[in-house]
């Protein structure tokens, strides 16, 4: 009984501890302000609760804080971002106008061009070209002129004029020697002297410019190289019947041949009357009647854009013209009857047989 007794004082007692220990625990949680049981809230609980309102005002600033920048709008969050996109977009790298915008295609440059020279051909200098702006304002003739140069090289003062009829005013030694400095290895079936032979005898029973004529075989075939569409074995000179992409065009058996079939061509072109030999070019008849109906072309120039689709093909011609007419060509010595042959004279005699 006693045992008993002491057991349920112990209960009691331990009862009324924790009844105590809740009471003053809990309204510190609820509220802190108030007293518990009429006893004021120990130290400890004081600065316990400091701690927790400081850390709970703390987490909440933050968080509004982050609510706060959620809601901004994208160019106040990233002022930076946007600041580099815009100088981004405002540089000149990627304006309409920039360095790797692509640039306007540039119209190529002509070859032909225009320079002030005397009347002699020699070049005008800087000085000269300022006095010649003073001496317009008095009236002052001068020997300067204005001449075309195609490549650096001057064309003939009135080359536009040049007709297609007419005799040959360059040598045929020179025009051989003009061939032969610029492709020694020519890819012909007869020899450089025979195919000048043959252009002047062709050419002069038709009445045309025989020296002219083979500059245009030289511009056509690039000094006999050939490369193109039509091939040496062709003796194809003018390009008769090529259209480009491959086509070769005319062929001819001799190189004779073609030689007349270019000059009938030309006769297409700059005269109503047919050739005095029979006609050898496949293409006359088609280049004569449209002449006929359009008007013959009688000048070299009238063959920039029908000849050929070039607009400066006569000026190409003329530039081998102007070349060619400035090879030197050694004159050699008439003999007297009787008189002996040099040592040199009679090997450069024997190579020749």
């Amino acid at each position: 009984m006693l045992i008993n007794k002491i057991g349920a004082l112990l209960s009691v007692t331990l009862l009324m501890t924790a009844t105590a220990f809740a009471a003053e625990v809990e309204p510190i949680k609820e509220a802190p302000s108030q007293q518990v049981q009429g006893k004021q809230m120990s130290a400890d609980a004081k600065l316990r609760l400091a701690q927790l309102a400081k850390n709970k005002q703390q987490q909440t600033a933050k968080t509004q804080d982050n609510l706060s920048i959620k809601q901004l709008p994208a160019k106040e969050q990233e002022p930076k971002a946007n600041a580099k996109i815009a100088i981004e977009k405002k540089s000149p790298a990627n304006s309409k106008n920039s360095a790797i915008a692509p640039a306007k295609v540039q119209p190529p440059k002509t070859r032909l061009e225009y320079r002030k020279v005397h009347l002699d051909g020699t070049p005008v200098t800087d000085v000269e070209l300022a006095k010649l702006k003073k001496s317009k304002k008095k009236n002052v003739t001068s020997n300067i002129e204005e001449r075309a140069f195609y490549l650096d090289v001057m064309l003939p003062r009135d080359y536009k004029e040049i007709t297609i009829n007419g005799e040959a005013e360059i040598t045929k030694e020179q025009a051989a020697m003009y061939i032969r400095q610029n492709n020694p290895n020519v890819k012909l079936a007869c020899t450089i002297e025979k195919l000048v032979e043959y252009y002047w005898q062709e050419a002069s029973r038709e009445g045309l410019r025989a020296d002219l004529a083979l500059c245009q075989a030289i511009t056509e075939t690039g000094f006999f190289k050939y490369g193109g569409d039509v091939v040496h074995n062709q003796n194809n000179f003018c390009g008769l019947g090529t259209t480009g992409g491959g086509v070769r065009g005319a062929s001819f058996k001799t190189p004779q041949l073609g030689v007349r079939a270019h000059i009938q061509h030309l006769l297409a072109y700059c005269r109503k009357e047919r050739p005095k030999t029979s006609v050898v070019d496949p293409r006359y008849d088609l280049a004569h009647n449209l002449r006929v109906s359009r008007g013959v072309i009688d000048k070299w120039y009238g063959l920039n854009g029908t000849w050929a689709m070039g607009a400066e093909y006569c000026e190409k011609i003329m530039y081998h013209y102007a070349r060619m007419g400035k090879v030197k060509v050694a004159v050699a010595e008439v003999k007297k009857p009787g008189q002996k042959l040099s040592m040199r004279e009679r090997v450069a005699k024997y190579k020749k047989l």
